[in-house]
């Protein structure tokens, strides 16, 4: 069972967009802005808890568990993407993706197509301690 699932697009050599999409099992969806982005910052909305628990439901029927840790990065100057998959019990990173399996390049068109910050997100502030 997936309780959490990230997706981060890494920085290449020119200005591409560095950022984490994170998708909770709750519902709640965050977007981390790191670089070169519209939104930097940490901000979050709620996608509903049916909708997060489809989009890992789908995600998990790919069978991610089989994926390797890392995959050969066939052209260094492209951004990355990269995957952490939270279960109850582990954490399973998956980097480079964009060079593994087909599947994981259409997964990260859809996080990014749930992840894409505007204004209807919250801005959360990271400095305050809890």
């Amino acid at each position: 069972v997936i309780k959490l699932l990230l997706m981060g697009r890494s920085a290449c050599f020119g200005k591409c967009p560095v950022y984490t999409i994170e998708v909770f099992e709750t519902g709640t969806l965050r977007y981390t802005g790191k670089s070169f982005v519209d939104y930097e910052g940490v901000y979050e909305k709620n996608m509903g808890k049916e909708q997060a628990a489809q989009f890992i439901r789908e995600f998990s029927a790919l069978r991610p568990d089989t994926l390797k840790y890392i995959y050969e990065k066939l052209i260094p100057d492209l951004p990355g993407v990269y995957y952490f998959i939270t279960y109850p019990d582990s954490v399973q990173k998956v980097l480079n993706a964009d060079s593994g399996p087909e599947f994981m390049k259409e997964w990260a068109k859809k996080f990014d197509a749930i992840g894409n910050a505007d204004n209807t997100w919250n801005k959360i502030n990271t400095t305050e301690k809890k």
